[in-house]
């Protein structure tokens, strides 16, 4: 019996009926027509033409925007639509592939991405049948081939089980498995599209430990199939990649807990991106594999963050994430030991809390999201819930009311809540703004222009972060009090400073 489909929204309606008025023998096909039978939004409209070019020629004509050639061989193009359109913001038109539409059908990805609506006759064709998966909310896919055919299906299969919230049936899963050695195969471009995608999703930390699984993790990011068998008496089977895909589970539990996690802050922090967040867990500790040493019958991992923030960078660069991205989950990789630093050290001061934030710069919040990710990645989730209100209170307070083996989590937590509370204190800086320049010490301390200039700067800037420092007068108080003239003059000449003596550290 034929399928009657639901009404189109007013927007993608109005849009199918200028194509039509173009085109009428095109197909609505692909996505939309299958988010229109799930009744979500239709974002972008899909649509396949025996005259794919010169519908999109003339649809950008009356749109007047840019037509996107997407795959110049196979006649492929996108359209970005006018801002004065809310909901339907792209449409992408295809060439037919094959003698019939649905011949084009048979070569698409999954089932319930292979279904067509007419635009004259407005039936549906379903030749696979899709709406029989649909209503199973599962994926499913019938040949290898189909997946040999664009190998970034591979990915799609996971960013489509986490947005529809599909499963993948279990026969695709295995041709996933069967095809894995090409999930590098397209272009870094697309793929890097795939997985931001994929982890901008709720709960696609899910999705993560089903590519490993079937062998996509690791053919994707092969730096993490050496994880698999280190440290296993540590963190027992998988060894450190089961950290790693733990670690990302949290970070997805974080993003979409926020209020939970960090009250007082959640609002500012809800704008830092879930999927670079996620993606930093997942590598963070990317290189301890090579440097896995064992010191006097304990395994150590020194260097691991320095080294894991190049490995990064350059894996990064392969998938063509831009310089911000790499930026991001580079520092986060580089720094994401410090906050546990800071919580194991006997005091936590002003100087250190500057130097913190000095050195971690810019993208320091999406370091404290993946520092708090790696803490609790060694405790289960209910215990997390369970003391998460602690984590609220000053640094070493309250950890008696917890098991001896949560203590320590529970302080690297308020460490890393003392640090985001810090950061995001509208009141206080936690960089300092300099109250005097380098010109302004050359000419105190008669001195020429060389490194100690930064050095003596930078002394004067921790003496601001501790209170010490408040205005330019007591910058100047304290360098004759320190007597940075005498300990970089000495030995100069009296026309000048000798090039040779550099002075001492202050």
């Amino acid at each position: 019996m034929p399928v009657s489909p639901p009404p189109w929204p007013q927007e993608a309606k109005r849009l199918l009926s200028i194509a039509s008025s173009i085109d009428p023998n095109f197909f609505a096909v692909g996505g939309s027509v299958r988010d229109l039978f799930l009744k979500r939004p239709i974002h972008d409209l899909d649509l396949a033409s025996f005259a794919a070019s010169t519908l999109a020629k003339k649809l950008s004509a009356v749109f007047r925007v840019k037509q996107i050639v997407l795959d110049e061989e196979n006649a492929v193009y996108r359209l970005i639509l006018p801002p004065q359109y809310k909901t339907t913001q792209q449409i992408d038109i295809a060439q037919i592939q094959g003698k019939t539409i649905e011949d084009d059908l048979h070569r698409r990805d999954f089932t319930v991405n292979a279904m067509a609506l007419s635009a004259s006759t407005k039936t549906l064709l379903d030749p696979r049948n899709g709406m029989k998966d649909i209503g199973k909310k599962i994926l499913r896919c019938e040949s290898e081939d189909i997946l040999k055919s664009d190998p970034l299906r591979i990915l799609r299969a996971f960013r489509l089980s986490a947005q529809l919230g599909f499963k993948i049936e279990k026969n695709t899963l295995k041709l996933i498995k069967n095809v894995k050695d090409l999930t590098l195969n397209p272009a870094g471009e697309r793929i890097h599209s795939e997985i931001l995608s994929l982890l901008e999703v709720p709960n696609s930390s899910r999705q993560l430990v089903m590519m490993d699984r079937c062998g996509v993790l690791t053919s994707l990011f092969p730096a993490l199939e050496a994880q698999r068998d280190t440290a296993v008496e540590y963190y027992g089977k998988g060894g450190v990649l089961t950290h790693s895909l733990t670690a990302a589970e949290r970070a997805d539990f974080l993003m979409s807990h926020l209020k939970l996690v960090f009250p007082k802050h959640y609002k500012a922090i809800s704008q830092s991106r879930r999927n670079i967040v996620i993606l930093s867990a997942l590598l963070h500790d990317i290189a301890k594999p090579a440097t896995a040493r064992m010191v006097k019958g304990r395994l150590h991992f020194f260097g691991h963050d320095q080294l894991g923030a190049e490995k990064v960078s350059e894996l990064l660069e392969l998938l063509r994430f831009s310089r911000e991205e790499i930026s991001l989950i580079q520092s986060a990789t580089r720094h994401h030991l410090r906050p546990g630093y800071l919580a194991e050290a006997p005091q936590i001061t002003e100087r250190s809390l500057y130097r913190f934030f000095r050195d971690t710069g810019k993208d320091v919040l999406y370091t404290l999201l993946t520092a708090w990710a790696d803490h609790t990645s060694y405790v289960p989730e209910k215990s997390i819930r369970g003391f998460l209100p602690l984590t609220q209170k000053p640094v070493g307070k309250g950890l008696e009311k917890v098991p001896q083996d949560l203590r320590k989590t529970l302080k690297h937590l308020q460490t890393v809540n003392l640090l985001v509370s810090r950061l995001l204190n509208p009141r206080k800086e936690v960089i300092p703004s300099p109250v005097v320049n380098g010109n302004d010490i050359m000419k105190a301390l008669k001195i020429p222009q060389g490194p100690e200039i930064g050095k003596i700067l930078e002394r004067i800037r921790e003496e601001q972060s501790a209170g010490k420092i408040k205005n330019r007068e007591e910058a100047f108080a304290f360098l004759l009090k320190k007597n940075f003239n005498a300990k970089n003059s000495k030995g100069a000449k009296a026309s000048g400073s000798d090039p040779k003596n550099k002075g001492s550290k202050p």
